[in-house]
């Protein structure tokens, strides 16, 4: 099924991987507003954290994927 696709599955996980950093660096600026003139730098580091948390996973499923595993 859709489920079973890795293609889903790096789209699902993509999706709420980036929604929870995203909240959390939303949550952050709302409890501490000084950090807000430090929103650019937040993004940066919301990229910085995401992509290697999102790519080597991706590249898992893929792989096993590809492997039939």
């Amino acid at each position: 099924g859709v489920y079973e696709s890795w293609v889903f599955q790096v789209f699902v996980y993509f999706s709420v991987l980036f929604h929870a950093l995203n909240g959390t660096r939303v949550a952050l600026m709302d409890l501490y507003p000084s950090l807000i003139r430090y929103q650019q730098e937040l993004i940066w580091l919301q990229w910085i954290v995401f992509l290697p948390v999102f790519l080597l996973p991706s590249f898992v499923m893929v792989m096993n994927a590809v492997q039939g595993i």
